[in-house]
Parts: C-alpha cells; structure tokens; sequence
C-alpha cells in the first residue's frame, strides 16, 4: 500500500507553501476575531461579543491541533494506522 502514489489533496496539503499560507489565513482570522470582539464590546452588543469569542476559541483550538500534529494534515491517525494494520 505505500507504493501507491499520493492523491493531488494530499501532496498539496503537505506542501510547505500550503503551510506557510495557512499559517498566514490563522493569523488574519485570529487577529480578526481579536478585533471584532473588541469592537462589539465597545458598543454593548453582547450576542456578537460571544459569537466572536466563539470563532477566537475555536480557530485557536484548531490551529493547537494543527501544531501538535506538526502540519502534517493528511497524515493518518495513530486510531486509523492501527484499524488498517489489524484488517
């Protein structure tokens, strides 16, 4: 199975120019999201406050997951490797 040649997805994921502008979309959402909270605390909307933080939360939680994978997003799972090596 690992002679089989990697789909286009993946080889473009695991490019370092994927990475890079990956790294570049967190950081403009983030500080985005950063931002916007900012704004709509200012002005009393608390709805939009907790949406905002939301979205803060989760790209943050996304881009952790991101780290400890260390960008190697079409990588398989440790639970997906041991299910296809026990088939």
């Amino acid at each position: 199975m690992d002679d089989q040649p990697l789909p286009i997805l993946t080889e473009q994921l695991a490019s370092p120019e994927f990475q890079k502008e990956l790294s570049f979309y967190y950081e403009n959402v983030r500080r985005a999201c950063v931002e916007s909270r900012a704004h709509f605390e200012g002005a009393g909307n608390k709805e939009i406050v907790r949406l905002a933080s939301f979205w803060e939360e989760f790209y943050e939680r996304m881009w952790e997951m991101h780290r400890r994978i260390g960008g190697d997003i079409p990588a398989p799972s440790p639970s997906s490797s041991a299910a296809a090596t026990s088939r």
